[in-house]
């Protein structure tokens, strides 16, 4: 399985807002745009709820699961130390609840709107 599930299903709505910005094309090219994002992203929270492991903890950082924990940057101060920070990020139960629902709702919504004219950017 790809470790960086949470990072795509975070920067993919990111990368799609770039191209409709910028591809020319009338509203049917858009909507086919934000469908196909909405629907990769409904697959993959699918998938990342599917390989979730319920388990009881003691809510200890041992309860999030899909981690990736990259080192951003270190930077030392003069005389007050070193100033770090990291991309981490990793998800629960509650939170992959919110994010298969959000993710749910994203796909109703874009199809809903299927048919509005007035304004395709």
């Amino acid at each position: 399985m790809i470790a960086a599930l949470l990072s795509i299903l975070i920067f993919l709505p990111i990368g799609a807002s770039l191209a409709v910005t910028f591809l020319p094309g009338e509203y049917k090219v858009y909507r086919f745009i934000a469908l196909g994002t909405a629907l990769l992203q409904l697959i993959i929270a699918l998938s990342l709820y599917l390989n979730f492991v319920s388990v009881e903890s003691d809510y200890s950082l041992s309860a999030f699961q899909f981690v990736e924990k990259i080192e951003w940057f270190n930077m030392s101060v003069a005389g007050f130390g070193i100033i770090s920070a990291d991309y981490f990020l990793g998800i629960d139960g509650l939170g992959l609840s919110m994010v298969l629902l959000s993710v749910i709702v994203l796909v109703l919504a874009t199809v809903s709107s299927w048919h509005y004219k007035e304004i395709a950017k």
